[in-house]
């Protein structure tokens, strides 16, 4: 029999107060280990549009207890259809289920929905969550880290989780010789807009200039995504931006046509360029782990980024 001589994890904290940090902070809950998290912001500020979520992701959301209400106010579906540009279907691709969960194949949410489902959840499971707070300084040991924060106090924990996003403080504050953000050479174009009934599962369109999808996200809703190649990083103006998406949609057909003309300055578009990392083996030090983005960060090329 093998003893460990690791101390029990009954405390931790989380920081970031995103998708990752509260699934963390949620899967922690529920098997009985009291959880705080905390985030910087002092308001909500939820970035982005939408998320695709595959079948390993859907049993993960299933293990956090909150798969009912992420298929109620999402959408699911069983794979991929690709078209070519004009919108002419070339092939189905199915997303089959798990062997080993009763999950969908595939499915699509805003990240706005998915986030206050799991704040829900959160609440729901007496997880405090404090907004307007930061970390200024970690001293780790082997059985406890010792926490000081922005308002001056300090408390020890058993574990610390960093789920502070890709740009993440607590990162610097572990590896201050870290420095391996990179710009990936592309940039990802997002939109949301009323989802017609003939967009059911998702859409994929080959043979142009750009990768360009569709993904319900519920029952009204879907979004696009576009993947731009731009070496040279520009920064686009969003006065200008809906201009400049309707150009690079100038030659597709089909449900992206009708998406084309739709465009005008009020539309809800969001440009990101794509920056990634890679820790490799420092994601941990001491009593303290990174998660999610603050561990590795990918592009989206397969939606699971």
């Amino acid at each position: 029999m093998v003893v460990s001589d690791q101390p029990a994890v009954n405390s931790v904290l989380v920081v970031g107060a995103g998708v990752a940090g509260l699934s963390a902070a949620l899967s922690l809950a529920r098997r009985g280990i009291r959880v705080e998290v905390i985030d910087h912001v002092k308001r909500w500020q939820i970035v982005g549009a939408g998320l695709t979520l595959g079948a390993a992701t859907l049993r993960a959301i299933h293990d956090l207890g909150v798969l009912p209400e992420v298929m109620r106010r999402g959408h699911t579906h069983e794979g991929i259809q690709v078209c070519d540009i004009q919108g002419r279907p070339l092939r189905f691709i199915t997303s089959p289920p798990l062997p080993d969960a009763q999950v969908p194949g595939a499915g699509g949410i805003l990240r706005s929905v998915l986030h206050e489902i799991l704040l829900d959840e959160a609440d729901r499971l007496g997880v405090p969550v404090r907004l307007g707070q930061s970390v200024t300084h970690v001293e780790s040991g082997r059985h406890a880290a010792e926490v000081r924060f922005a308002d001056g106090s300090s408390r020890p924990w058993d574990l610390v989780v960093g789920a502070d996003g890709l740009t993440s403080p607590l990162r610097r504050l572990l590896f201050p010789e870290f420095d391996g953000i990179r710009f990936t050479g592309q940039g990802c174009w997002r939109l949301i807009v009323p989802r017609p009934q003939a967009i059911a599962t998702r859409h994929f369109f080959l043979g142009g200039r750009c990768k360009v999808g569709l993904t319900p996200v519920s029952e009204q809703e879907m979004y696009l995504f576009l993947l731009e190649h731009v070496p040279e990083n520009p920064w686009r103006d969003p006065s200008t931006q809906h201009e400049v998406l309707k150009a690079l949609l100038a030659d597709y057909g089909g449900p992206l046509a009708e998406v084309r003309e739709g465009l005008a300055p009020g539309s809800s578009i969001v440009y990101r360029p794509l920056e990634s990392h890679f820790l490799g083996s420092r994601w941990h030090r001491g009593r303290v782990v990174l998660v999610g983005d603050a561990a590795h960060a990918t592009a989206p090329q397969l939606a699971a980024g």
